[in-house]
C-alpha cells in the first residue's frame, strides 16, 4: 500500500483486517488459498480469498502461467530468461543469460497486468533513465532495455536488463551476521551517500531508501555497495527551467513507512534531505538490529 502512495486510516484497517483472514486460513486450510486486498479507485477496499484456479482466480492464475511458460523465451533475440528470482507489486525479475558471451544477468519486467499503466510504465523507464545518466560505482550496470513482443501473456511489457549480483542484501547480511558494526556502518554509509549524491546531482530523487535496496557484492568486491532499486525514483529538478520542483503540501506516502522522514509522514514534497535522513534511518536499522519504531 506504502509504495502505491496510500497511508489512510481505510488503508490500515484494510491491513488489519487482511491479516486476520490469512491467519485464519493457515491455521483453518491445509490447501492453498490466495488472498488479495484490492485497492479501488474510490478509495475502498476488498478483500478476497480463493483456491488457486478457481473462477474468480483466473486472471491471477493466467498472469503467473505467463511467468511459467516465460522460461527460455528470447526478448529480443538477446537474452535467454531463466528461473523467477522475485515478483514484487509491479515487475517481474528474472535470472537471465545473454546468448552472446553467456554472461549472467537479470532481467526486470513490468507484470502484464499493469501493461495498460501509462504511470507504471513511464515509471520502469525513468528507472533506466536514472541507471544509464548516473554514472556511479554503486549503481547496478545496465546492460540494455526495450519491450517485449511475441512474450507469452505480456507482449508490451518493457524490461530492463541489469547486471546479477549474487550478494545478500543490507537486511540478509543483517539476517545472516546478527549485527552490523560500527566501522563497517561508517562504510556502508559512505558507499550509499555517494551513490545518492550522484543521483541527487542529475536532479534525481530515490525515495525509498531501505535495506532491501542495496546490495553487496561477491569476491574481492564484498564489502562493496550497490545501489538497486529506482523504482520510485522522481526529477526534483527541472533540467528544462532549470528550477526546483515547487513546494506542496498533502502529499500522499511514498516509499517504505518505517525508513521515510518525518516531513514525508507529514505530507510534505520531497526533497533531499528527505533521502538523507533515510539514510541514518537505515544505519539506525543495521547498528541497532531493528528501529526504535518498528
Amino acid at each position: 500500500l506504502t509504495r502505491e502512495g496510500d497511508y489512510s486510516e481505510a488503508a490500515h484497517q484494510a491491513v488489519k483486517r487482511f491479516a486476520t483472514q490469512l491467519l485464519q486460513h493457515f491455521s483453518l486450510e491445509r490447501e492453498p488459498v490466495i488472498i488479495a486486498l484490492h485497492n479501488t479507485v474510490d478509495g475502498t477496499y476488498s478483500i478476497e480469498s480463493y483456491r488457486p484456479g478457481a473462477e474468480h482466480g483466473d486472471a491471477v492464475e493466467a498472469e503467473f502461467a505467463a511467468f511459467r511458460h516465460a522460461r527460455g523465451h528470447d526478448p529480443a533475440e538477446r537474452d535467454r530468461l531463466g528461473d523467477v528470482l522475485g515478483i514484487g507489486g509491479t515487475a517481474v525479475v528474472f535470472e537471465a543469460e545473454r546468448l552472446e558471451d553467456g554472461e549472467q544477468v537479470v532481467v526486470k519486467v513490468l507484470r502484464p497486468t499493469f501493461v495498460d499503466n501509462p504511470d507504471l510504465v513511464r515509471r520502469l523507464r525513468r528507472e533506466h533513465e536514472v541507471f544509464r545518466n548516473v554514472r556511479h560505482p554503486g549503481l547496478v550496470p545496465i546492460l540494455d532495455e526495450g519491450t517485449l513482443t511475441g512474450f507469452p501473456g505480456a507482449d508490451g511489457s518493457p524490461y530492463l536488463v541489469l547486471e546479477r549480483l549474487t550478494g545478500q542484501t543490507l537486511s540478509g547480511k543483517l539476517g545472516a551476521e546478527g549485527d552490523v558494526s560500527g566501522p563497517e556502518c561508517i562504510d556502508i554509509f559512505t558507499q550509499v551517500s555517494s551513490a545518492l549524491v550522484a543521483a541527487h546531482e542529475r536532479g534525481i530523487l530515490h525515495r525509498d531508501i531501505k535495506p532491501e535496496n542495496f546490495v553487496m557484492g561477491m569476491g574481492h568486491r564484498s564489502h562493496h555497495v550497490y545501489m538497486i532499486d529506482f523504482g520510485l525514483s522522481k526529477r526534483f529538478w527541472d533540467p528544462k527551467t532549470n528550477t526546483h520542483i515547487p513546494y506542496r503540501e498533502g502529499k500522499c506516502l511514498t516509499g517504505t513507512a518505517r525508513y521515510c522522514s518525518i516531513n514525508t509522514h507529514l505530507g510534505f514534497e520531497q526533497g533531499r534531505r528527505d533521502d538523507l535522513e533515510s539514510v541514518a534511518y537505515l544505519l539506525l536499522y543495521l547498528y541497532l538490529g531493528q528501529l526504535p519504531w518498528q
